[in-house]
């Protein structure tokens, strides 16, 4: 179990240590318990879910188009591979000649 920094220092208040000791704890996890760096961790973290989420939300458009391309058969597709197949019959062999 995590705790946070004001739970933490709470705690070692109501441990029953010698004031001394809780005392000299709680002043060593405030100096040590750096909320800056926590905080910048937050900010990059929330950067990452926004990063992930637009490419997620991408993925799901090239995935969504590319099955469109196999249940929407155009016929446009179908001419282009006839004309295909025309200039293929139109090659002369050069041997011949």
């Amino acid at each position: 179990m995590k705790l946070s920094k004001e739970e933490l220092l709470k705690k070692i208040s109501e441990s029953g240590f010698d004031d001394e000791i809780a005392i000299s704890l709680m002043e060593d996890i405030t100096d040590s318990w750096n909320d800056e760096v926590i905080e910048d961790h937050t900010e990059e973290l929330e950067q990452i879910k926004a990063d992930l989420e637009a490419v997620n939300a991408k993925y799901a458009d090239l995935l969504q188009k590319y099955k469109d391309r196999f249940l929407n058969i155009d016929v446009e597709e179908e001419t282009e591979e006839d004309d295909s197949d025309e200039e293929t019959k139109e090659v002369i062999d050069v041997k011949e000649i």
